[in-house]
């Protein structure tokens, strides 16, 4: 079967959203079937899309805006794209997964829209796979009507998380099929938790992620932690990932004092580093899918504190595996984090269940093979 997948993200060469699809394409391709891959191309290729080229994928990576030019080295591993679409055309596959990092990118990208007519007309069978779900989707009534149509005709329409559906569901006024599925972890899941951290030097606390704070709220988390009551406690604050915010909350920390406490690690590639040394995950976020990160701090037996946006609340039980914020505000974060240090006792046990929860879920199989198992199982 020639399967293909299109993927929407345009801001970044790689996130947390290319995870699912290009791990059931990269099973895909193991079981022998013909994978297509239509994506955003970067001077820098990914590692993963590299990869996938390696073991057979062909790669259709347009450019950023349609007109940049790709350099030599991914030349030599792609097809260069002057009409994404008509590549598609061409290579015709039998069912598409259509992977969106932002849930509007069909209707909002011009640069999508040429897929969407596709979709819509080509009698094609296609998935849809929601990642980021915003609270809150400020739409045109054209655009919510044309997204409730793409949706209404796709053969399922997947989600990373329950209030990912809900909200899907309540902006478009749609009824159609739906289901939630899991994404993947960087690892493989140990079977017991990690060993507790050495709280010697204080409580070690985690944001990983892109240094988004539109996305990420790390501009909450650092007016939080300046507070006078945190500047007098013993911590210190790792921050994983790179972005477009590093500069601002760099200077940020220098604002509030804490220079010595926030310490900037970058991207890193094992997330077992992260967590053989820090005890507490912490995800403030405005918008979440179902956070990657926060499944592999459980998988590592972490106890979490997060907003109560996307599937974190799926995630994290109150009071037993973490504590969840009602909403990403400064003061309701202050609220959360209080939590956390009056259980401060408590949290190598609230770790314990993190990870009990993380194998409930894990336990439902609703990953990578099952994925695949519904775009094989379409017909034309």
């Amino acid at each position: 079967m020639h399967l293909g997948f299109i993927t929407t993200l345009a801001a970044t060469p790689w996130g947390g959203s290319e995870e699912l699809w290009s791990d059931v394409a990269a099973k895909a391709l193991q079981e022998g079937h013909q994978v297509s891959i239509f994506a955003t191309g970067w001077q820098k290729i990914s590692p993963k899309l590299d990869e996938l080229a390696k073991k057979g994928a062909k790669l259709h990576l347009r450019p950023q805006n349609f007109l940049g030019s790709l350099n030599s080295k991914m030349l030599k591993i792609q097809r260069r794209i002057k009409d994404p679409v008509l590549a598609l055309k061409k290579s015709s596959p039998d069912v598409i997964l259509v992977s969106q990092a932002n849930p509007t990118d069909l209707v909002q990208d011009p640069r999508m829209h040429g897929f969407r007519d596709f979709l819509l007309t080509s009698g094609i069978p296609y998935l849809t796979l929601f990642q980021l779900v915003p609270e809150f989707l400020d739409l045109s009534n054209h655009r919510r009507k044309c997204l409730a149509e793409i949706l209404h005709k796709a053969k399922e329409n997947l989600f990373v998380s329950q209030r990912n559906e809900e909200v899907i569901r309540k902006t478009l006024l749609f009824d159609g099929s739906g289901s939630v599925v899991d994404n993947p972890i960087g690892f493989s899941p140990p079977k017991k938790v990690l060993d507790w951290p050495s709280e010697d030097e204080g409580l070690h606390f985690a944001i990983v992620g892109r240094l988004s704070c539109p996305h990420k709220g790390h501009d909450i988390l650092m007016e939080a932690l300046g507070s006078p009551a945190w500047r007098e406690r013993k911590w210190t604050l790792n921050l994983y990932g790179d972005g477009a915010d590093e500069e601002y909350l760099k200077t940020m920390a220098t604002f509030y004092g804490l220079d010595a406490r926030c310490l900037f690690h970058g991207h890193v590639s094992k997330a077992e580093e992260i967590w053989e040394k820090c005890h507490v995950c912490l995800l403030p976020s405005r918008m979440e899918g179902t956070p990657i990160v926060l499944l592999e701090s459980m998988a590592a037996g972490r106890p979490a504190v997060v907003t109560d946006v996307g599937g974190n609340a799926d995630c994290v039980k109150e009071g037993e595996s973490g504590f969840v914020v009602p909403a990403p505000t400064v003061q309701l974060l202050l609220d959360g984090l209080e939590k956390l240090w009056d259980n401060q006792q408590r949290l190598e046990s609230l770790g314990e269940s993190a990870f009990g929860r993380f194998c409930q879920l894990r336990g439902l199989d609703r990953s990578t093979s099952h994925v695949l198992s519904l775009m094989t199982s379409q017909l034309r």
